[in-house]
């Protein structure tokens, strides 16, 4: 099942719920504003260690003809990239995203979210997040309107 994520993301959500955490835990143990900033920095460490493990991937139209990366693209054709190089392309939206997150997806990837862009509808991401969510059942997979121009979808796996 697919989840429209709101407003509020979740990063935001936690980082409203870590201040506030650490906020009760300063009065309820009056600790040091020494402590304190420890606490802070091993949770700012192990964010950044969290971020080594996220992957990100975009997918887009060739503007031109070209070979790269082993593919022979054609202008118009539907690309995924990482960021590095071509991971994908094909004709179809749909396939291409598919084939991106096959080739990008690690084991320990267990959250998908989806950011459609300007040119794709909600019905559209929707119906592509159940098609992920059925394929990578051990996945939490969603999809948020990112709005961006260029790009189809942007794919954040965590």
């Amino acid at each position: 099942m697919c989840v429209k994520i709101q407003r509020l993301t979740s990063w935001k959500w936690l980082s409203f719920l870590k201040n506030v955490g650490l906020l009760v835990l300063s009065i309820t143990l009056n600790i040091k504003a020494q402590c304190l900033n420890q606490i802070r920095c091993l949770w700012i460490s192990s964010k950044h260690h969290a971020l080594d493990n996220v992957k990100v991937g975009q997918v887009t139209y060739a503007v031109r003809n070209t070979t790269l990366n082993g593919f022979a693209i054609k202008e118009g054709d539907i690309i995924g990239l990482d960021d590095k190089k071509i991971l994908a392309k094909s004709h179809s939206l749909e396939e291409t995203v598919l084939k991106l997150i096959a080739k990008m997806k690690e084991e320990f990837h267990c959250v998908i979210t989806l950011y459609y862009g300007e040119d794709v509808n909600e019905g559209d991401a929707a119906e592509l997040c159940d098609v992920i969510a059925e394929k990578y059942p051990d996945c939490e997979v969603s999809f948020q309107n990112g709005g961006q121009s260029v790009y189809y979808y942007i794919i954040a796996m965590e």
